[in-house]
């Protein structure tokens, strides 16, 4: 009896463990976690080199719920937007861009936020931290949205030490409010925000605990707590400083300092629920806003790209809940849902759990609920099997950028004219690596890629305009009257808005008439009228003797102050000095914003007048014995310094960012003291290797060559660098072959450097007579070109197939091939006397190393190394670095930018868009030389003269097995293989070999030279080929997919690779008793050279069917196969290594 008793006891026990008890109403306390810009390997969980760094939220998630597949937006206030609406960002325009400081960019009054309605239900809602979704409007700030209090950010934030946010170049101001009023306490000023915001974040869970507890109400807890970690700029207090031992590269160790300071915030925020009572009832998400920045630290790793791409790096985001014990059963811990989440699906998911019905709202929702299958116990998979990242077209390029996901299968457009796009199959293919729309099976895709393009397509259409406009003036007046950014209208409260009456809010704004909403008063399309309308709409008057300014103050008793800390320039004594050149003056500086010019006597053409430039303006009523007229700028902007953007404005002390770049010698390629800043502009723009130039007023001009930043205190000097845009045009005939990389002797401000003329590294005879264009044009002709020197003076070039670093005293300039060997791989830094950049060599990064190479030798190993990290049969290759000096070369499996100024050397990563990546390849065998219009735009010709033989309508295998037959035939130098779009495929046989350059897409080619003997391996790619491979009386190469992908550098396809009769693909022994073995075989040479491999078949031969190798694809997982390759069994040390691997991507 006491058995049964026991029995029915543990079945209570285990029902009611089962059937968890939500809280009641009033203690579904809610709170919201939500990082910045964190990698997707940036945890501890991850297995990355922050395990142990994260060990809050690592606990959290293990005791939670992970949601596998949780995805963001691409980048910051789209994904806030979607959050807090349940809705695209697409529905309300912000698709494209985000809010700032002067924008009237921001989420639309009539969207309804989760924020409003948590308030409506009676819910406390507090928000900490980074608001960014608009405040030109205090209808758009956030204790306007539906939070009872705020303390953060109301524009994108962006410091980790609060002091004057630099609104682009419109001024220097505060960004940090408390509820609505600006912070202006000192203490809370020199605080890390990590810290201010951790505290109050727990300040507003002990304010509603005090507040329940005295019985003011028994409300639950809303609280959206938006970190600014790990966001740039990445700013460790000291203290932090050498927390993340073991982590210690120069980027990634302050990035992990923040990660885990975001991690102390939580794991007190946790405390302070517990401490309060609130823990067994919250409910706490926490998430990414977007990928990393990898440039800032952040790993995205295994996924594709980051912040701001479609592509799963930007927009797959580590996310889980977790919970008290009267949130999550035990059943619920440590599990994970499988099922597709978008961040939209938070807003319906929280209203079923709090047990709210949606108010009356002007729109429909996209997100949907997944409370039942994540938090309600009912199991199962979520509703959602389709989401759309983002789309939006460029109506002047006629392209379109997008990315739609529909079960596993996701579809990516990247700016490009429709119809295009990539398509990934995610349920093998994570890393969006292989593109199955260029594949041998792309056929079978075309339905369902056809029906997702039409889908995006209809979001397409059904998006609104993005958002766009500033009102820079108003932005800019509203800021210096509170010393903050603030909002400069008033739109009233946002239950007053109407469905629509603010869907165009811009548009409408700009319909009323705003009359200083214009960029730049110098624009051609601005007219005089327009800025005398603006003048009038701020109280002030125009004259068309000073244009783009109003004035502001006539007389000597009311005109702006001078005071010196107001002064950004003054200009006095100058014979040229008039009323309009000052007014000139004051519009080429992008700091100023207005000016005083003060007459020396009642004689306005007086030489002892001055200029007195301000960057701020401040009403005085002080008399004075001169004559002052005041005006106002209304657009600080510089159009006179077109192709360059303002980069650093000088002295902190009169309003600047306290930067400049220096002008010493060693970085300056021309001086003037007579210059105007279009002048100034004109001689950079002129000079193809001035990176950009520092210039002070009036008339100081330095351009330079190398941009170095010097910090200074008082002197008010703009440096401008040159456009991304602007540089590329500067490269000539060489465009996006050539990068600038040495200038030469010091004598004429140079760097001291340059690359070596001498034969042995040239090609061919130094050309005389040339210009510096020609000089690009005839490297670029090159295949073989690693580079050019160029004299201007002497006027002779040489093209250089090494790169060897000399020292230089006259004016030699030096440029380094962008593109690396066979198209595999592109440059990325050029060391010493380039950028200064180089990737980091050390052991945890590398692969491998080599000593006394060249620089084709380092890069032909790194192609080879890269595809056989495929087979597993060495460490993945992503990159390599080449040092000039010593002739070392690093092979490298992670690449971590490293600032080395005595470094002579050139680093180098893997193409994402190769064409055919790399043909693994030796000194004995073929060697991929050229990969056509889809990789580095290089062929063979196939005019007669070159070909021994032409085979057309035929497949790559075919085309392998024809040149096979030439295998003892020494007048046959190689092969190349003509994939023609809607045409027939054609093979070559060739004889001899003239390169010439091809960017006809619709024509794909691979070209390969027999560098030796013409030994061959069979490489086959098929599912059930491994059981029985080609066994035939001729040499085959089956592919199951032709090797024009442009998808990326690693392949994960299933494979079959044999060495000397031992199956490669497999740990174990064969699966099969008799696997096929490779051997000589003299009869497929015609020559009396018998070639050392042969095919003996071993086993029956078998069909391989052609749909398996998809079915393959989808259930079979590119980690699980490289692990498998990595464990296979070591060659014999008497067995022959392959002469070649033909592996196509």
């Amino acid at each position: 009896m006491m058995k049964a008793w026991v029995f029915v006891a543990v079945l209570i026990s285990l029902f009611a463990t089962k059937a968890l008890a939500f809280p009641d109403a009033a203690n579904k306390h809610v709170v919201f976690v939500v990082a910045d810009d964190l990698g997707f390997n940036d945890v501890g969980w991850s297995g990355s080199d922050f395990d142990g760094h994260t060990p809050h939220l690592d606990a959290l998630h293990a005791d939670g719920i992970e949601l596998t597949w949780h995805y963001s937006q691409p980048v910051c206030s789209p994904t806030r937007a979607s959050l807090l609406t349940g809705r695209y960002p697409i529905r309300y325009g912000l698709q494209d861009g985000q809010p700032g400081s002067v924008k009237t960019v921001g989420l639309p009054l009539d969207e309804v936020t989760l924020a409003q309605e948590l308030q409506e239900a009676g819910m406390v809602t507090a928000m900490v931290g980074k608001w960014h979704l608009g405040h030109h409007d205090w209808a758009n700030m956030p204790t306007r949205r539906g939070f009872d209090s705020f303390y953060g950010f109301s524009t994108s934030g962006g410091e980790g030490y609060v002091s004057k946010l630099a609104g682009g170049n419109a001024g220097y101001y505060l960004d940090l409010r408390d509820d609505e009023a600006v912070v202006t306490n000192a203490t809370e000023l020199a605080t890390h925000n990590t810290y201010l915001f951790r505290d109050k974040a727990a300040e507003a869970v002990t304010r509603l605990a005090a507040e329940r507890e005295a019985g003011a109400h028994d409300k639950p807890l809303f609280l959206y707590y938006a970190m600014q970690n790990v966001h740039d700029p990445i700013e460790v207090p000291d203290e932090e400083a050498g927390r993340c031992t073991g982590v210690d590269d120069e980027t990634r160790g302050p990035y992990c300092a923040l990660t885990a300071m975001m991690d102390d915030a939580v794991g007190h925020l946790k405390a302070t629920l517990e401490e309060a009572g609130l823990w067994e009832d919250t409910l706490l998400v926490f998430l990414s806003d977007n990928g990393g920045g990898s440039l800032l630290g952040a790993d995205n790793s295994p996924l594709r790209d980051g912040k701001g791409s479609l592509h799963e790096g930007g927009v797959r985001t580590r996310a889980f809940v977790a919970g008290g014990a009267n949130v999550l059963s035990d059943e619920q811990r440590g599990t994970s849902f499988d099922s597709l989440f978008h961040v939209t699906d938070w807003l319906p998911t929280i209203l079923d759990y709090v047990g709210r019905e949606r108010s009356s709202s002007c729109y429909a929702l996209d997100g949907i609920s997944a409370f039942g299958p994540l938090l309600g116990g009912a199991g199962g998979a979520a509703a959602r099997s389709e989401l759309l990242h983002n789309v939006l077209a460029d109506t002047d390029a006629g392209t379109v950028s997008g990315a739609l996901r529909v079960d596993d299968l996701k579809l990516v457009l990247d700016d490009c004219a429709l119809p295009c796009g990539a398509l990934y199959d995610l349920s093998v293919d994570p890393g969006e690596s292989e593109d199955l729309l260029s594949g041998d099976d792309a056929d079978q895709y075309t339905a369902v890629y056809e029906e997702m393009l039409a889908k995006l397509e209809v979001y397409l259409v059904e998006a609104v305009e993005p958002q766009t406009g500033a009102q820079r003036v108003l932005a800019v007046a509203a800021a210096e009257e509170n010393d903050a950014w603030t909002p400069w209208s008033d739109k009233g409260e946002v239950s007053d808005v109407t469905c629509g009456a603010v869907a165009s809010e811009s548009e409408a704004e700009a319909e009323s008439g705003d009359a200083c909403a214009f960029e730049s008063t110098a624009d051609a399309d601005v007219s005089a009228e327009q800025v005398s309308e603006c003048c009038a709409s701020l109280g002030l008057t125009y004259s068309a003797d000073v244009p783009r300014h109003c004035l502001a103050f006539d007389d000597d008793t009311t005109h702006y102050s001078t005071n010196s800390d107001l002064v950004r320039n003054a200009v006095a004594d100058d014979e040229e000095l008039t009323l309009a050149t000052c007014a000139e003056y004051t519009a080429q500086d992008d700091v100023a914003q207005g000016f005083v010019f003060v007459y020396g006597s009642e004689d306005e053409d007086s030489s002892t007048s001055t200029c007195i430039i301000l960057h701020a303006l401040e009403d005085s009523t002080e008399a004075s014995d001169y004559a002052f007229v005041s005006y106002k700028l209304i657009v600080a902007n510089s159009p006179d310094a077109e192709d360059f953007e303002l980069t650093h404005s000088g002295g902190d002390e009169v309003g600047g960012d306290g930067i400049r770049f220096s002008f010493a010698s060693a970085y300056r390629r021309y001086e003037s003291k007579e210059a105007t800043l279009s002048e100034c502009a004109e001689a950079a723009r002129d000079d193809r290797l001035a990176l950009g130039f520092t210039f002070f007023l009036p008339s100081t001009c330095y351009t330079l060559h190398t941009l170095v930043t010097k910090a200074t205190a008082t002197l008010p000097r703009n440096s401008y660098s040159k456009t991304s845009t602007a540089l590329a045009s500067d490269a000539g005939e060489g465009a996006g072959l050539f990068r600038f990389a040495h200038s030469g002797g010091l004598t004429w401000g140079g760097d001291h450097k340059a690359y070596s003329t001498g034969s042995s590294y040239r090609i061919g005879d130094e050309m005389t007579d040339q210009s510096l264009a020609e000089c690009a044009a005839a490297a670029a002709s090159e295949t073989a070109a690693a580079g050019y020197a160029f004299s201007p003076s002497a006027r002779t070039c040489s093209v250089l197939h090494t790169l060897r670093r000399s020292k230089e005293t006259s004016l030699v300039v030096s440029y380094q091939r962008v593109a690396g060997e066979g198209g595999a791989f592109e440059a990325v830094f050029t060391g010493a006397g380039g950028d200064g950049l180089r990737f980091n060599k050390r052991n945890s990064y590398r692969s491998a190393s080599l000593s006394d190479v060249t620089q084709e030798e380092c890069a032909a190993e790194a192609s080879a190394s890269a595809v056989a990290a495929t087979f597993g049969d060495s460490e993945k290759v992503v990159g390599f670095m080449y040092d000039l000096d010593t002739s070392e070369c690093f092979l490298l499996h992670t690449l971590k930018q490293y600032a080395d100024a005595s470094k002579a050397a050139v680093s180098f990563r893997l193409r994402s868009d190769a064409g055919t990546a790399a043909v693994a390849y030796d000194d004995a065998a073929w060697q991929l030389v050229h990969t056509g219009a889809a990789g580095n735009g290089v062929r063979f010709s196939h005019s007669s003269a070159y070909v021994a033989q032409q085979t057309n309508e035929i497949s790559l295998t075919d085309c392998a097995a024809t040149v096979a037959a030439y295998g003892g035939d020494e007048s046959v130098e190689g092969w190349m293989y003509r994939q023609i779009r809607g045409g027939s495929d054609n093979c070559y046989v060739m004889s001899s070999f003239k390169a010439i350059s091809t960017s006809n897409y619709a024509e794909r080619y691979i070209s390969v030279t027999i560098v030796a003997s013409r030994s061959f391996v069979v490489v086959v790619f098929c599912c059930c080929c491994c059981a029985a491979a080609q066994a035939t009386a001729s040499l085959r190469i089956d592919v199951a997919r032709p090797p024009f992908v442009t998808s990326g550098a690693q392949a994960h396809v299933p494979v079959c690779l044999w060495r000397d009769g031992r199956d490669l693909t497999h740990p174990h022994p064969h699966p099969h008793p008799r696997p096929l073995r490779v051997r000589a075989n003299a009869a497929l040479f015609p020559s009396s050279r018998a070639s050392p491999l042969r095919t003996e078949p071993t086993m029956p031969r078998a069909t391989c069917p052609r749909g398996a190798l998809t079915s393959a694809r989808r259930t079979a997982s590119p980690r699980s196969m490289a692990s498998r390759s990595q464990h296979a069994s070591p060659p014999q040390t008497n067995q022959r290594r392959p002469s070649a691997w033909f592996i196509v991507k």
